[in-house]
């Protein structure tokens, strides 16, 4: 039935029924185009979800290198530093002992270790000048003009007694 103009009534649109959206419905060649759509689409959403998350990881490395390459200077600054005052320290070491060596005898020199460190052997000369090892012996007096110094030739003790003292024969010892 035709009204009086050419217009051609349509049916109102309507909501697509829950059967309109199963795919089951279609023809087979067209669930097929949409499986593969469906694949196309999760492997590039996965290829975009991967390419975030290696950016991010990216930019923490940058930042993290950003970070460590300001705590390399910082540890540098702070080596560089403690370098020059072990080498201050060191030369302090090697002066203090030349100068104690200098002042020890050389007939006692023999005794002190050969160690390769300059401050193990400081500290050994201390401790050994601590014990008195290389103060020089008080020498007897020998003022012959005192009355309690033996002079020899007295007769302050015997010459059998001083043999006996010495584990020696008496005819050994001078008068």
């Amino acid at each position: 039935p035709t009204t009086g103009n050419d217009q051609v009534s349509l049916p109102a649109a309507s909501k697509p029924t829950p059967q309109a959206r199963d795919i089951n419905t279609l023809p087979s060649w067209a669930q097929d185009l949409i499986n593969e759509l469906r694949h196309e689409n999760a492997g590039h959403r996965k290829a975009k979800a991967e390419a975030e998350r290696l950016a991010q990881q990216a930019q923490q490395a940058q930042e993290i290198s950003a970070k460590e390459q300001g705590r390399w200077k910082e540890l540098a600054e702070q080596y560089e530093s403690k370098t020059k005052r072990a080498e201050a320290l060191e030369r302090y070491i090697t002066e203090t002992l030349e100068a104690k060596l200098k002042v020890i005898p050389e007939r006692l020199k023999g005794l002190i270790p050969a160690f390769e460190d300059p401050l193990r052997t400081l500290q050994w000369v201390q401790t050994a000048e601590a014990a008195g090892l290389f103060n020089s012996p008080n020498p007897p007096e020998t003022d012959g003009r005192r009355s309690d110094s033996p002079i020899r030739g007295t007769n302050y003790e015997s010459k059998q007694e001083r043999a006996a003292r010495l584990g020696v024969d008496p005819r050994y010892l001078p008068d």
